[in-house]
């Protein structure tokens, strides 16, 4: 493999990334490539230095989403960088499956009672009309109770939220480098 075939297919794996940025990488390996010629290595070693243009392909693209995951919250980002993160290898989908998986459903769990706790009134209330010997007073006041506990857990949850997709986040960045320093090792 030459130079030229070298960036061609590392050209076609980073298609997902927008032109500006796939071109700013390519810039980057292509002043390595001038500058390792200058030493008087040959493309065949600083292709061997480099590596597969799959793997540095697979890196390029973790980073990428992660930054994007970074820059922009939204569940599709976290997605792409997790699955990004993924395919840097098979013990890194196990390092970072489990803990997302886990995270998420606590998650998911806590905002599920929060709304089923901001809606406890509207069950209280059509528990009368079914059961006429309810305590209004009492109906009352335990609706009010839980329909407060229920939005102020809404309100944290949006913080607990932010939070854990920050440490989920560098979670990922963290698994994603200590797999790139075991390939570059």
């Amino acid at each position: 493999m030459n130079k030229n075939q070298y960036f061609s297919e590392l050209l076609e794996l980073l298609q997902k990334m927008p032109h500006e940025d796939r071109e700013a990488l390519l810039y980057d390996y292509k002043e390595y490539f001038e500058a390792a010629s200058a030493e008087g290595k040959t493309d065949a070693e600083v292709i061997e230095e480099l590596g597969s243009p799959k793997v540095i392909a697979r890196e390029l693209l973790a980073n990428y989403n992660i930054s994007i995951a970074e820059k922009n919250c939204s569940i599709k980002n976290i997605m792409n960088a997790i699955i990004a993160s993924l395919s840097l290898g098979f013990f890194n989908a196990v390092l970072i499956v489990g803990p997302a998986i886990g995270i998420l459903g606590v998650f998911l769990g806590c905002c599920v009672l929060a709304i089923a706790l901001s809606l406890s009134p509207l069950i209280l209330f059509s528990g009368l009309f079914f059961d006429g010997t309810m305590n209004i007073w009492l109906t009352l006041f335990s609706s009010f109770i839980l329909c407060g506990f229920g939005v102020m857990f809404c309100i944290g949850l949006m913080n607990i939220g932010r939070f854990l997709y920050n440490i989920l986040i560098r979670y990922i960045k963290l698994n994603a480098n200590i797999v790139k320093g075991a390939n570059h090792s």
